[in-house]
């Protein structure tokens, strides 16, 4: 039998009373797969991101709010019915008397930036600078952010992961359970995974020419390079006509990226776009 994707968690609900990204991504997940989403209108009309200056934030707001319940009065009621909430840990005082009457399976996943008290307030740029992440972005030609929120949507994953073991557990255990998860602990854990002890570069931020980022002619319009497997590489440097790189997919010598960036830069439009349609791996994208 057939089960869809959004099935999955099907009867399954919460309340939600996180705001910015994490949370709010983390109950998106879960929505994906079925569950029933509320949130609190207060917790609703004050998330910083709507209204934000930055649009980015204005389109996440709007993005995370679709398919979520606003809850205007019966907050307590659907608390009594749902199988948990998501909630930030300034919030958790305050239903503090309700969540000791639950006696059923039920999870209470709070969301801190820290266990450190000195962190209370800590951002996704500082997570992943303190954690040693932010070392595979920075080198001496780039210093800026990356271009998403990589702590703030890992947390969110690991948010909606915990959530979900917590209702397992909860079952098992036949009554109500608080989980406590921290950004910068979730962050570590990422890091302590994927952090390579090589340094800063490596493959996915511009070691090789065989992965990478070349302009062409044409403004703000970038080739966009991801051949790793040698058969791709070997199809891309024999339609450049420069067979005498197809040793040199994992060097690191600068002349090999320069002859590769000013071999794309003098390519027409017309033979960008056939490269790119007759072979795998390569992307043509424009920033505007």
């Amino acid at each position: 039998m057939k089960i869809e994707q959004h099935l999955l968690l099907e009867g399954l609900s919460l309340v939600d009373f996180s705001t910015r990204l994490p949370g709010p991504l983390a109950s998106s997940y879960l929505k994906d797969l079925g569950a029933k989403i509320y949130r609190p209108e207060e917790t609703f009309n004050s998330d910083p991101f709507d209204h934000h200056p930055d649009i980015a934030f204005n389109y996440w707001f709007n993005k995370l709010s679709e398919g979520k319940e606003v809850l205007k009065g019966e907050l307590e009621e659907i608390i009594k019915t749902c199988d948990g909430i998501i909630i930030t840990w300034t919030q958790s005082k305050q239903f503090s008397k309700l969540f000791k009457a639950i006696d059923k399976p039920f999870v209470i996943l709070e969301i801190q930036a820290s266990k450190n008290i000195k962190k209370k307030s800590l951002h996704d740029l500082n997570s992943i600078a303190e954690s040693g992440l932010l070392k595979l972005q920075i080198n001496n030609e780039h210093a800026t952010p990356p271009c998403i929120p990589i702590a703030g949507v890992q947390f969110g994953n690991q948010i909606a992961l915990n959530f979900l073991s917590g209702i397992l557990k909860s079952k098992q255990l036949q009554r109500p359970i608080k989980i406590e998860i921290a950004l910068d602990e979730v962050v570590e854990q990422l890091t302590n995974y994927l952090l390579p002890p090589s340094g800063q570069l490596f493959l996915h931020n511009g070691k090789f020419p065989c992965y990478q980022i070349y302009p062409t002619q044409k403004p703000k319009q970038y080739l966009i390079v991801a051949a790793i497997e040698t058969k791709f590489w070997l199809e891309f440097i024999t339609f450049l006509n420069l067979n005498e790189l197809k040793e040199m997919q994992f060097s690191e010598d600068a002349k090999v990226f320069s002859k590769i960036k000013e071999h794309i830069a003098s390519m027409a439009q017309d033979q960008l776009e056939k490269m790119c349609h007759d072979h795998k791996c390569l992307s043509l994208i424009t920033t505007d």
